[in-house]
């Protein structure tokens, strides 16, 4: 998810290096930082699938649980480009702009609807794999929902203490 931001600030980096050294003229170097610049900002959008929806979406699981952060970050990409259409009159229309809407509007319905399998895929993830986590969190019923990316999860059904992989075991025994 980082690799997009970092490779680009690696790459300004090393022309700047390249620009100090003699090798790229002035106004070579402003183009070029200029256009990194506007890669770097529309990448860090809050846009599925930018990599700034990906940020959104692992900050916002911190505090919500996985499946509330997912749909939480759908509804912000929605937004996002809404008020990206609203501006096109402010920065030019042009068919690579509105490609570039349509693609990104695709991409954000699949994600929506994709969404359903998407939390199936992460519950699957913790049945089959055994991850350490530190941290517990106490969900009272049955309710997978409320499960958190980086948490380990103690349900109490019926007032007995169930462990997350008995919650799963049972739901894919169906």
């Amino acid at each position: 998810m980082l690799c997009g931001p970092l490779l680009q600030v690696v790459y300004f980096l090393s022309l700047y290096v390249f620009h100090h050294m003699g090798l790229i003229s002035i106004a070579g170097f402003n183009m070029i930082v200029n256009y990194h610049y506007s890669l770097l900002i529309f990448n860090m959008l809050p846009i599925f699938p930018l990599d700034g929806s990906k940020l959104v979406n692992i900050i916002l699981s911190k505090f919500i649980s996985f499946k509330q952060s997912h749909l939480l970050m759908i509804y912000i990409s929605y937004v996002t480009l809404f008020i990206f259409l609203l501006s096109i009159k402010y920065i030019g229309f042009s068919i690579n702009i509105c490609l570039l809407f349509f693609l990104l509007a695709s991409k954000l319905i699949q994600e929506g609807k994709n969404h359903k399998m998407i939390f199936n895929h992460f519950l699957l993830e913790r049945y089959l794999y055994d991850f350490n986590f530190k941290k517990v969190k106490i969900i009272v019923g049955e309710k997978l929902s409320k499960m958190m990316r980086d948490m380990r999860h103690l349900f109490i059904i019926n007032g007995m203490e169930v462990t997350e992989k008995k919650v799963l075991r049972n739901r894919y025994k169906k």
